[in-house]
């Protein structure tokens, strides 16, 4: 998985690295995290104007599903349109079709393993794999727009803080010109920023809802058995009675004598038997992205522009505005 996520990211970066304009920030990583995503199911790669392609009816069925109306049945079949039910169906069965394409008679390593488990593996055809194509959406949503949402918070961060931006390329300075998940005990202060984005950007407002199995009583509250329950994280994120100043951003916070010191209050992936399932994979091209990035180049506002602020949208994701940026390569600090 390793190499696959460095192969994404030394072309992200090198592209970054050289290019000339500034960048709109919303246009780097939603296909690439699509792409890398796609190859490490089907083993195969997207061309750049395909993923984006996807990525993009992608974006469309994320905003229709903050339309209220397309949760009900009556409203989407009479405005398709209108509910955003349409968007979600475009997106929907372009990809069952490409999926389809990529996995038949073939896939990659995770398709050979499921079809190893099957009874007959000869006759089994994931294309139509109901549990199969279900799995490849929601590993697929799952993360596209939480990934997404990280990395465009992290730029915005490190505009805002250019001296935490030089102690964190400093620190980078030190690891291979590849850095991996292995290397990232040896930069605890890109650990703490990676948290502290986290906890202060807390792009995922609440966790995925559960079920209650049985009555319980919590806090004074009774809640019967059947009752949709859902972590508020950005509470967590955000409680004064947990986190001193909490709406400051403070990577050091999490720093105790140079080295990295984590907190269950910061809890990105939810929690519980339900708790994100893909953590280590975002892990690993959290810090191989960053670190790789902060190795080549510095990252700068755009001539003349104001720096990206704090202000959110919220729906599923809590998402930064738009901004652009300007990577620059530049030698390593000393």
């Amino acid at each position: 998985m390793e190499r696959l996520i460095s192969t994404e990211v030394t072309e992200l970066v090198t592209e970054l690295a050289d290019a000339r304009e500034p960048v709109p920030v919303k246009s780097l990583f939603r296909w690439r995290y699509f792409n890398l995503s796609w190859t490490i199911v089907t083993g195969q790669r997207l061309p750049a104007a395909e993923a984006q392609r996807l990525a993009h009816l992608f974006t469309l069925e994320m905003s229709a599903l903050q339309n209220t109306w397309v949760n009900n049945s009556v409203l989407r079949t009479i405005f398709p349109e209108r509910s955003g039910f349409a968007d979600v169906l475009r997106y929907r069965d372009a990809v069952r079709a490409a999926f389809a394409a990529a996995v038949r008679g073939g896939g990659g390593t995770f398709v050979a393993k499921v079809r190893a488990a099957q009874p007959e593996p000869a006759a089994w055809r994931p294309e139509v794999d109901e549990d199969l194509v279900m799995f490849f959406f929601d590993f697929m949503n799952g993360g596209c727009e939480t990934t997404s949402s990280f990395f465009e918070w992290s730029m915005a961060y490190l505009l805002r803080e250019p001296e935490l931006q030089r102690r964190l390329r400093k620190e980078v300075a030190a690891l291979p010109s590849q850095p991996t998940l292995a290397h990232r005990a040896n930069a605890p202060l890109l650990r703490a920023f990676e948290t502290e984005v986290f906890r202060r950007s807390s792009l995922t407002p609440a966790g995925v809802p559960h079920r209650s199995l049985q009555s319980f009583k919590v806090g004074g509250y009774n809640v019967p058995a059947g009752t949709t329950l859902r972590y508020d994280i950005m509470g967590a994120h955000w409680d004064p009675a947990r986190w001193s100043d909490p709406l400051r951003f403070r990577p050091e916070r999490f720093l105790r004598n140079g080295k990295f010191v984590g907190s269950e209050d910061v809890v990105p992936y939810g929690i519980g038997l339900r708790r994100c399932t893909g953590e280590k994979y975002a892990e690993a091209y959290h810090f191989m992205l960053l670190a790789s990035l902060l190795r080549e180049a510095t990252v700068e506002p755009a001539p003349g522009a104001a720096l990206p602020t704090e202000a959110a949208t919220i729906g599923l994701v809590r998402l930064c505005l738009p901004f652009d940026v300007v990577c620059r390569r530049a030698p390593l600090p000393q």
